[in-house]
């Protein structure tokens, strides 16, 4: 489930239409989960939104309720047991992080999963049971809108176990402080397209060298 519903008021435009490396952040996102799911959802608010993707639209039970809704709409939509749950505005999370985390809640008999970096627990980055449903029910009824609201002994109904890990827990051997930088303002996302391009540069520096190589050494065969 991609959460693309918010209101983006930091970065003052609609963010799921940024384009960063040549692709809107939504389209960003739904590719990164179609690689571990095959129905997509999208929980975009208020109301249905990008019918291009070809992806399912659940929709906020209330407005402005903000991520911990759209989890609520897309929980309670969804077709199986677990969902994957990915912030538009994390345009470098890899399906990786998502099967780590349902290996590890699955293995340990969670509710759910959530990345923990060094800012602390990702929930936006995260796998949840559809057992969660009724439990975060409850936390909206009761006026919460923190995304951790309804585990670990916060919910009315039972003691729900969800449960943070960081790379090493997870036996990932990747950059997971990259891959969950998160656009909230303008400057996150000149600063971010500034990176994306100077990556951009090097590759083509490495290809270029690569290419160099390989040419020198077929015309040292050559001469040989």
């Amino acid at each position: 489930m991609l959460l693309c519903g918010g209101k983006s008021r930091r970065m003052g435009v609609d963010k799921t239409e940024l384009v960063l490396d040549g692709r809107r952040l939504v389209d960003r996102g739904v590719a990164t989960l179609k690689r571990v799911a095959s129905d997509v959802l999208l929980a975009s608010g208020e109301s249905a939104r990008f019918p291009e993707l070809g992806c399912r639209c659940v929709l906020d039970a209330r407005a402005d309720l903000g991520p911990l809704a759209g989890l609520a709409a897309g929980l309670a939509a969804a077709r199986t047991r677990w969902v994957a749950v990915l912030a538009s505005d994390m345009p470098h999370a890899g399906p990786e992080l998502f099967e780590a985390l349902l290996a590890r809640a699955q293995r340990d008999g969670l509710d759910g999963a959530v990345l923990q970096t060094s800012a602390g627990a990702e929930p936006l980055c995260a796998v949840y049971s559809t057992a969660c449903v009724d439990a975060i029910g409850d936390a909206l009824a009761r006026g919460e809108r923190r995304m951790n609201s309804f585990w670990n002994g916060n919910d009315g109904l039972r003691r729900l176990q969800v449960l943070a890990f960081d790379a090493a827990e997870l036996g990932l051997a990747v950059d997971v402080e990259r891959q969950v930088v998160n656009l909230n303002t303008p400057a996150d996302l000149a600063r971010e397209r500034a990176r994306v391009h100077e990556e951009g540069l090097s590759r083509d520096r490495a290809r270029t060298r690569a290419t160099r190589s390989i040419e020198n050494a077929q015309h040292g065969l050559r001469s040989a």
